[in-house]
């Protein structure tokens, strides 16, 4: 579960000044940092959520979905892993309760210990600004609320680079390429920090399903929002031809995927 400490130093609504979220800083969960490098935040009656998260939230999805909740955001982020999210709740007194990664509620019956937070105006703005300073964690938002997404980015080229990242992705499954696999789901510069008989164990997870890999994958259509995009494909699996969509993340300047289905 994820265990919260934080320290809530300020926090404000305001008129958006920009749509834009903006996010700065480290966050630490039991020791552990991540830098957070996302957050969105919505209404669900009169409680206020934000989310933060150490990767890109699929706003693809989320738009997809027609709605902003704790639902949406947990099943859209494909809580694997390597990926951290928190999901921060906001009741009309200004309290907070954390929840963890995969929606148990850790906190809910003792507010206290996530420190009687209150806020410093109405939850009944446009945008959330927040700043949270405790031990090593450093953590700063600006984000805009919202219930409603509207379909991000702007069509792309079915050739374009993220969509090359995800034909290479696929082609590198069916042929039982575990390296190239790895490096084209993950940021560059990932440190796989599993022991050895774990990675031992993943490879050979990997070409066990080698056979019911997808091949003579063909991109539909990109969209493409700034270090993010999605991808529309189809193709070729042992039962049939699903079609599928990709989340295509680029990180110093080199395109990956960070989560890919077929159905």
């Amino acid at each position: 579960m994820l265990r919260m400490a934080a320290v809530l130093l300020a926090i404000t609504l305001s008129t958006p000044v920009h749509a834009a979220s903006v996010v700065t800083g480290a966050f630490f969960d039991a020791g552990r940092p991540w830098k957070v490098l996302d957050a969105i935040a919505w209404r669900e009656g009169n409680k206020l959520f934000v989310a933060i998260s150490d990767y890109r939230l699929d706003r693809f999805a989320i738009a997809d979905a027609g709605v902003v909740n704790k639902k949406i955001i947990r099943d859209t982020h494909q809580m694997r892993h390597r990926y951290s999210t928190a999901i921060f709740e906001l009741d009309p007194n200004g309290e907070f309760r954390a929840f963890d990664s995969a929606g148990t509620p850790d906190l809910e019956d003792d507010r206290n210990q996530v420190g009687g937070w209150r806020l410093m105006a109405p939850v009944d703005g446009d945008r959330v600004q927040a700043t949270w300073r405790y031990a090593r964690s450093n953590l700063s938002i600006d984000v805009p609320i919202t219930n409603v997404l509207a379909p991000p980015g702007s069509p792309a080229a079915n050739d374009s680079a993220p969509a090359k990242a995800l034909l290479a992705l696929l082609e590198a499954r069916s042929k039982g390429d575990y390296e190239t696999a790895m490096k084209l789901s993950a940021p560059p510069g990932h440190q796989d920090l599993r022991s050895p008989e774990k990675i031992a164990e993943h490879r050979e997870q990997f070409q066990h399903w080698r056979p019911f890999a997808m091949s003579h994958a063909v991109v539909e259509r990109v969209r493409i929002d700034g270090d993010s995009a999605e991808v529309v494909f189809h193709g070729k699996v042992i039962s049939g031809s699903p079609s599928g969509r990709a989340f295509v993340v680029r990180t110093d300047g080199l395109w990956w995927v960070q989560h890919h289905t077929a159905r």
